[in-house]
């Protein structure tokens, strides 16, 4: 439940950085979304493996 909740945090965050949704074309479009890479982190509930959203910004 709490890996669910964190993967769809990020992709909105990844969204609103990017001012575009996924598959979206947009003049406003700041970057590009490659892929995720995974990341682990020890809670007291266990560890909680998630997927972190990876961008490159464009221009730069």
């Amino acid at each position: 439940m709490m890996r669910i909740l964190i993967n769809n945090a990020l992709q909105v965050e990844r969204s609103k950085f990017l001012q575009a949704e996924q598959y979206e074309r947009t003049e406003g479009r700041k970057g590009h979304a490659n892929d995720f890479k995974p990341k682990s982190v020890k809670t007291r509930m266990g560890e909680i493996t998630f997927a972190v959203p990876q961008v490159s910004a464009m221009g730069c």
